[in-house]
C-alpha cells in the first residue's frame, strides 16, 4: 500500500499550483534554508472537522525518500537533520485523495551545491565563434510605429520590432521608451519568455514592455519573445506552430551545435541587444535582462555572454544544472540525460546556465522556488554558487513556491518578502543617477 501511495507521489509531486484548504504546513524559517546538521521539523494544522488518515511523502534530492500514513492530528510530521546539501519536498494528502496536497520545502547547506556537468575548457572560445559568426550577418531590421491602449501609456511609444539573425528566425517583439527621451539617459530592459509556444504569457506584449519602460523613471525596454513569432496574430497562428515547426522543441534530441535549438535561441538574445544599443538614448552603460523559467536561462546566457549586460534577473531559471543528477541531486529542465545521445554530454554544458553564469561580472538577482521541480532549488543554487564574479548577487528562496508563482494563503507573504524585494532591486538599478 505504501509503496502504491509513494509512487503515486513520486508522479505528481508539485505539478500542481494548488494546495489543500485543510492542510497548513509550516517550517520555523520564512527562507527555509538550513545548515549542515540542523534539526528541520514540519509541523501540520488541519482545518476544524478535518479527520481521518494524511500521507506524509518525502522527497530528498529528486529521489523518493519515505511515505507514512498517520492520522490527521496538528503537530510535527517530518524531523530530520541533513550532514550533506539536501533539498527536500514535504507533501500531505489525505490517504483516500492523494494529488489533494500541500507541500512544502526546505533545503540544507545550499552553499554546498555543485553542478553536475564541468565546466568546458574552451567554452569562452566556443561562444565567441558563435557570437562572430552572428555579427557576421549584416542587421536588417524594422519598426513598426504600434498605438498604446493600457493605461499610464501617456508619454510612451511603442514599436513592433525585427530584426534578422543568424538563421531564418528573427528576433520579434514589442519595443516601449519614453517619447522624445534625451540622449544617453535611459538605461535597457529586455525581458525574455518562458517555454511554451500557442499561450497568450508565450507572446510579446505591450503591456509587458510598457511595465518595463516605466520603470525606474523610465527604460528602452523590450519584450522578445522566444521563437521570432508574429506578434498580434490569430489565436490559430500560433496554435499551428506549437503543433507544427516548434512542436516539442524542447525535447528535440541533441546531436550538435548547428541544430541545437537553444543556440539560435541565445544567441537572438545578443542580436537584440545590438540593435537595441543603437538608440541614442541608452545611456551607455545600464542593461538588465529579465526572465522566468526558460526566460531565465535564455537571461543567465546572455549575462554571461555579453559584457554590456549589467544586471540580470533570473526568475525560477531552466537550464541551470542540467547534469545535476550527476552530481547526485536534482536536475534541471530540458535536460534527460537517458533519452538523449551520448553525444549530447559533450554539447549540452556549453548551453548550461551554471556554466554560462559563472562570467557574469554585474548584478545578480535570482529566485528559486522550494516546491518546484521543474527548475529545482538545488540546481539553482548549484549556478548561483558559481556566479563569483558578480559585483553583487541575491537569491532569495520561499518554502511554498512551485514552478509558477505561489498561490492561495501562500501568495501574500511572498509579495511582500520576495516579489516586493525584487520590484527594489530593480527599481534601484533603473533609477536615474543620483537618485
Amino acid at each position: 500500500m505504501l509503496c502504491l501511495l509513494l509512487a503515486g507521489f513520486s508522479a505528481i509531486a508539485q505539478r500542481s499550483r494548488g494546495y489543500n484548504e485543510s492542510i497548513d504546513l509550516k517550517l520555523d524559517r520564512f527562507d527555509g534554508r538550513y545548515a549542515k546538521g540542523e534539526t528541520v521539523s514540519v509541523t501540520a494544522e488541519y482545518a476544524p472537522g478535518f479527520t481521518g488518515n494524511v500521507v506524509v511523502n518525502v522527497i530528498e534530492n529528486g529521489k523518493k525518500a519515505s511515505a507514512e500514513v498517520v492520522k490527521a492530528v496538528s503537530g510535527t510530521v517530518f524531523s530530520a537533520s541533513y550532514d550533506a546539501p539536501t533539498l527536500v519536498y514535504v507533501n500531505v494528502a489525505p490517504e483516500n485523495s492523494p494529488k489533494d496536497m500541500t507541500s512544502v520545502g526546505f533545503i540544507v547547506d545550499a552553499e554546498g551545491f555543485e553542478p553536475g556537468f564541468p565546466y568546458p575548457r574552451d567554452m569562452k572560445k566556443f561562444w565567441k565563434k558563435q557570437i562572430k559568426a552572428l555579427r557576421s550577418v549584416p542587421m536588417v531590421s524594422s519598426a513598426k510605429p504600434v498605438a498604446i491602449h493600457e493605461k499610464g501609456a501617456d508619454g510612451y511609444e511603442c514599436f513592433e520590432i525585427r530584426v534578422n539573425s543568424i538563421d531564418s528566425i528573427p528576433c520579434s517583439g514589442y519595443l516601449v521608451r519614453p517619447v522624445n527621451a534625451v540622449k544617453k539617459s535611459l538605461p535597457i530592459v529586455m525581458f525574455l519568455h518562458g517555454a511554451g509556444v500557442a499561450g497568450p504569457s508565450k507572446r510579446s506584449s505591450i503591456k509587458t514592455a510598457l511595465r518595463y519602460a516605466r520603470m525606474g523613471g523610465g527604460a528602452i525596454a523590450l519584450d522578445l519573445n522566444a521563437h521570432g513569432m508574429d506578434n498580434d496574430r490569430p489565436q490559430s497562428y500560433y496554435d499551428s506552430l506549437e503543433t507544427g515547426p516548434l512542436k516539442d522543441y524542447s525535447k528535440r534530441a541533441v546531436t550538435d551545435h548547428e541544430s541545437f535549438y537553444f543556440r539560435s535561441m541565445f544567441l537572438r538574445t545578443v542580436r537584440a541587444l545590438d540593435y537595441l544599443v543603437k538608440d541614442p538614448a541608452w545611456d551607455g552603460k545600464r542593461v538588465m535582462v529579465f526572465g522566468s523559467s526558460q526566460g531565465g536561462a535564455q537571461s543567465a546566457a546572455i549575462a554571461g555572454l555579453d559584457k554590456r549586460v549589467g544586471a540580470a534577473v533570473l526568475l525560477v531559471p531552466a537550464m541551470m544544472d542540467m547534469g545535476g543528477e550527476l552530481a547526485g541531486h536534482n536536475k534541471a529542465w530540458f535536460y534527460t540525460m537517458g533519452k538523449q545521445p551520448e553525444s549530447a554530454r559533450d554539447i549540452v554544458p556549453y548551453y548550461d546556465g551554471a556554466n554560462l553564469i559563472r562570467n557574469f561580472k554585474g548584478k545578480l538577482w535570482v529566485e528559486a522556488g522550494l516546491i518546484d521541480s521543474t527548475c529545482p532549488a538545488s540546481c539553482v543554487f548549484s549556478g548561483y554558487n558559481k556566479a563569483l564574479k558578480c559585483s553583487e548577487k541575491h537569491i532569495l528562496t520561499y518554502p511554498y513556491r512551485p514552478h509558477p508563482e505561489p498561490e492561495g494563503r501562500y501568495r501574500e507573504a511572498w509579495v511582500e518578502k520576495v516579489q516586493t524585494a525584487r520590484l527594489d532591486f530593480i527599481n534601484s538599478y533603473l533609477a536615474p543617477k543620483g537618485k
